[in-house]
């Protein structure tokens, strides 16, 4: 319009000028361009002269609004000039609020209810409120149609009383619907982080499927109670019921081995089974289970191997050999197997790499930020903190970026979470604990929205409490009590809610392990050691229960020992020093094991060092001090000599 229409006049055009006139508010749509466009400007003052400019609204789609007076400042000038409600200019600079459209901001859902906020003049939280139970009213109605669905699967399958083949073809319909519901449904709800609404599904499908003579079932319906129970066992495990979720995978493993054991060439049947194995694994793991969950995942990476061999250029099933290489090396991780882990870290990157190349170079980023964590770890327990920060970051870096592609995806929003709450710990180790604190107030901030919008997933309650203990410790130790106190708070809150729901949940305990060990500093700094002391009891009994279930990592190892240090430290201000002895030499010989493994990380050598500052060797204590110092770690708590 600059260019045509309005190139041969002086003043905007009558039917411009009555627009602007009949418009009760105007959105510029703010740019570079737009700043330079003369006739924006003139439109802008217009309105304004109208004694409309609380009436005007910001759409930024590109520029910077920072950069003031720049070539990429966005914001047309008058917009930056207050005036009063006759229009007329007052001697006052003002910052323009604005949507936000540019990459990683507000994204198009955000910023559209931002301006049809300030458009109906009603706030913008009442206004999210209502498109989140818009949503849910959707979500729903869905499930309720799916529930009556499932219903009617459930009445057509057990009480078929026609001939065999009408009965085989309404449960195969029947089924067939269930996977609809269970399969699509889920891929809708998961982003939306409502999978409790397939509850009653779930329950009705397995119930049904266990009352099922797998003898006289066809290979059709085989197949389709696979993929059906698969998908159940997926809900339930996303849901943290691990035992629930471990009996449908199975129940789905004993299914997809008698398929593929009828036609062993068969690659989807051989696929199946693989599935079945790794999602097996993946449960017995998450419960603590490491052998159970090396055997099976280590069945799942021979399937996959298997898989490949059958057609070399199918490129997902090359994928499934990437993803066993990857599991089995996160676990090696977990049981300090550090060289093991590497070798099937790197044999799974190579595999991405080559696969990445095919596919495109926005695949895969999510699996390998996610591989590159695994080296932050790796790093971070051989006690190599700078280049695991390193890592950390990178990783965070292909997190925002795939989370920005998709502003709307719960699940991606999630990693980015836990990519931030990996990166600012690892800020702490290293004593800036400035940046820790943005990092994980980011992380505890996307946590909590996401809870918000799903009260029910406790996966996202137990890692939003883990990172709120982390940022109560920080302010503890800035003696900033108030806002230690805050964020625990909260934390506790999380954690009440975890203990209610899933107290069994490895994760979970050791949230609740957290949050005791705060309480008890905070009651030891009030004079109260027989209430400190109790707490931390209760954490030693929460962190002695994962290891129970055959965690043995060097991070768990040095948490029970720092708790029994602690304990010990509070039995001598008791005066109780036969309790202090027999506390002292349960930490030694928690440490122990790990310092003849040949453990470097600060998770065992900084509670070695106050156990021998407690027992007196302070030479030896200064020692292992000297040692963290040069690989730059700096304790939240100081050393006590």
């Amino acid at each position: 319009m600059d260019r045509d229409e309005l190139a041969s006049s002086s003043n905007l055009s009558e039917h411009i000028n009555e627009a602007l006139e009949a418009s009760e508010a105007l959105i510029v749509v703010c740019s570079p361009a737009a700043r330079k466009s003369h006739w924006v400007c003139e439109e802008i003052r217009t309105f304004q002269a109208l004694g409309r400019g609380n009436r005007i609204f910001c759409l930024i789609v590109a520029g910077d609004p920072v950069r003031v007076d720049s070539e990429d400042d966005c914001f047309p000038a008058p917009l930056r000039l207050r005036c009063d409600e006759q229009g007329k200019y007052l001697d006052q600079v003002v910052e323009p609020v604005a949507a936000d459209l540019r990459a990683g901001r507000d994204g198009k859902t955000l910023a559209k209810l931002k301006v049809i906020a300030g458009l109906m003049d009603v706030d913008l939280d009442v206004l999210r409120q209502r498109e989140i139970h818009r949503r849910q009213r959707r979500m729903i109605g869905l499930t309720a149609a799916s529930t009556a669905a499932a219903g009617i699967m459930a009445f057509l399958a057990l009480n078929a009383t026609s001939a065999r083949y009408e009965a085989e073809q309404r449960r195969l319909q029947s089924e067939d619907l269930l996977s609809f519901m269970i399969g699509d449904l889920r891929e809708s709800l998961t982003p939306l982080g409502r999978l409790d609404l397939l509850e009653s599904v779930s329950e009705r499908a397995m119930n049904y499927f266990n009352t099922v003579d797998l003898d006289r079932l066809s290979d059709d319906e085989l197949l389709v109670q696979t993929t059906v129970i698969t998908q159940l066992g997926q809900v339930r495990f996303e849901q943290l019921e691990y035992e629930s979720a471990l009996q449908a995978f199975n129940e789905a493993y004993t299914r997809s081995a008698l398929l593929q054991s009828k036609r062993p060439g068969d690659g989807t049947r051989l696929f199946n089974r693989g599935q079945a194995e790794f999602w097996v694994g993946y449960v017995y793991w998450m419960q603590g289970d490491l052998a159970g969950a090396e055997q099976w995942l280590s069945r799942y990476l021979q399937s996959s191997l298997e898989l490949a061999q059958l057609d070399p250029d199918k490129h997902d099933w090359q994928m499934e050999i990437a993803y066993g290489h990857h599991n089995l090396g996160a676990l090696a991780q977990e049981q300090d197997s550090f060289d093991l882990a590497e070798n099937h870290f790197t044999s799974a990157l190579s595999i991405y790499q080559v696969q990445q190349g095919v596919a495109g170079a926005d695949s895969f980023k999510s699996e390998i930020a996610d591989l590159i964590s695994y080296r932050g770890d790796i790093a971070l327990l051989r006690g190599d903190l700078q280049k695991a920060l390193s890592h950390y970051k990178d990783s965070l870096d292909l997190h925002r970026s795939h989370s920005g592609e998709d502003e709307e995806n719960l699940e991606r929003k999630n990693y980015l979470a836990s990519a931030l709450y990996l990166t600012g710990s690892s800020y702490s180790y290293l004593g800036n604990f400035e940046a820790a604190h943005v990092l994980l107030d980011e992380s505890v901030h996307i946590r909590q929205k996401l809870i918000d919008n799903d009260p029910t997933n406790m996966s996202w309650r137990s890692q939003n409490a883990s990172a709120l203990i982390d940022v109560a410790a920080l302010h503890l130790s800035s003696m900033d009590r108030k806002a230690a106190e805050r964020a625990l708070s909260r934390a506790l809150k999380e954690v009440e809610i975890l203990r209610v729901n899933q107290n069994r949940d490895r994760y979970v305990l050791g949230a609740m392990a957290g949050a005791r060990s705060l309480q008890a500093e905070l009651s030891l700094l009030d004079g109260k050691p027989a209430e400190s002391l109790n707490h931390l009891i209760a954490a030693r009994n929460w962190l002695v229960e994962i290891r129970s279930s055959g965690d043995t990592s060097a991070i768990l190892e040095g948490r029970i020992a720092t708790i029994y240090l602690r304990i010990a430290l509070v039995h001598l201000i008791m005066d109780k020093r036969v309790l202090a002895d027999h506390a002292k030499r349960k930490a030694r010989e928690t440490l122990e094991l790990k310092l003849a493994q040949k453990s470097r990380s600060h998770f065992i050598m900084d509670p070695w060092a106050r156990y021998l500052y407690l027992e007196g060797r302070d030479s030896e204590a200064n020692a292992v001090v000297a040692s963290l110092d040069a690989s730059g770690y700096k304790p939240l708590e100081p050393w006590q000599h």
